[in-house]
């Protein structure tokens, strides 16, 4: 029962809260009391064009590759035994996994599907 009006006090100070920033929401913006001259709006601009965060000059860094100037190409070395079955054996594992994890999806939408049929 207690509990009940401590929920009920709060949502009323929630709600009266929540009014009031709604009726200050609903006035009307004050207009401003005289137009600016063109002078005023070109030291304006002149102003933003000072700040260097505005200006739209900026340097930018970027990284680059450097080429490889070293003569002739590099001999590429065949591949091992050793490596060569490890790499097919972790593509395979990978292969398994990616399947196994579809199945389980499918699986649980099974699942859901029948749960939700005898619910």
């Amino acid at each position: 029962m207690r509990s009940e009006r401590l929920a009920a006090l709060a949502l009323s100070a929630a709600l009266l809260a929540g009014a009031g920033t709604a009726a200050r929401a609903a006035e009307p913006m004050p207009t401003p009391t005289s137009t600016p001259t063109r002078d005023e709006v070109m030291r304006e601009v002149e102003v933003l064009r000072q700040d260097p965060a505005l200006s739209g000059k900026r340097k930018e860094k970027t990284l680059r590759f450097k080429r490889d100037t070293s003569s002739g190409k590099q001999e590429q070395r065949p591949d091992s035994d050793t490596f060569t079955w490890l790499r097919d054996f972790a593509r395979w594992v990978t292969d398994t996994g990616r399947v196994l994890v579809w199945v389980a999806g499918a699986i649980l939408v099974a699942l859901l599907l029948i749960g939700l049929r005898h619910w």
